[in-house]
């Protein structure tokens, strides 16, 4: 079996942290509920970030971002999983930053695969080449990635969280909810 994680919101509860380093990076006072609406769908496709330079932008955050601490719950969880499970992340950010928080946080051997940005904009083409079999998960917090990752015939595991309220990932139709990291081992495993 194979779990595929988004990273932000997921692993790292970034969502404030991208609000506040985007409106630093453009110049532009963003709202939370505006920067939450563009991850209704891919990303990439929100008419407010169109002209985004992503690579300047990672860059831009690189060292903040590689810096960041994951919480002791989830690093134990990841473990336990991964004694379970292949584990594995697909994400829309740069795979360079994605792989430094790892490293710095000492969970990057946990990961067989970080595909990002660099790897392409659509997470269905980048699930199709992590994804080995219909009993793999996809865990993610966004309506986008759900919508996105049905289309690839992937299970889905919601975790409530920063990026979208539970009502409307309901609406998304996720395989399952949960409401924690924590939640997730059982939800899958029993």
């Amino acid at each position: 079996m194979h779990l595929i994680f988004d990273h932000d919101g997921v692993i790292d509860n970034s969502f404030k942290f991208h609000v506040r380093k985007f409106c630093e990076f453009s110049g532009k006072d963003i709202s939370l509920d505006d920067f939450r609406a563009a991850f209704m769908w891919n990303i990439f496709t929100a008419e407010f970030l169109k002209d985004v330079d992503w690579e300047w932008y990672h860059n831009f955050i690189f060292l903040e971002q590689s810096q960041r601490s994951i919480s002791p719950e989830i690093k134990d969880e990841l473990k336990r999983l991964n004694e379970k499970a292949t584990l594995s992340i697909c994400s829309s950010w740069e795979e360079k930053n994605i792989e430094a928080l790892l490293k710095h946080n000492e969970i990057d051997d946990m990961f067989t695969r970080v595909l990002g940005r660099e790897s392409g904009s659509s997470k269905v083409e980048k699930l199709q080449r992590l994804s080995t079999s219909s009993q793999d998960w996809f865990i993610t917090d966004t309506v986008g990635d759900i919508l996105e990752w049905k289309e690839a015939w992937v299970l889905t595991l919601w975790i409530e969280g920063w990026y979208h309220e539970k009502i409307a990932l309901k609406k998304a139709n996720p395989t399952k909810l949960v409401a924690s990291f924590q939640d997730i081992y059982e939800a899958i495993f029993s």
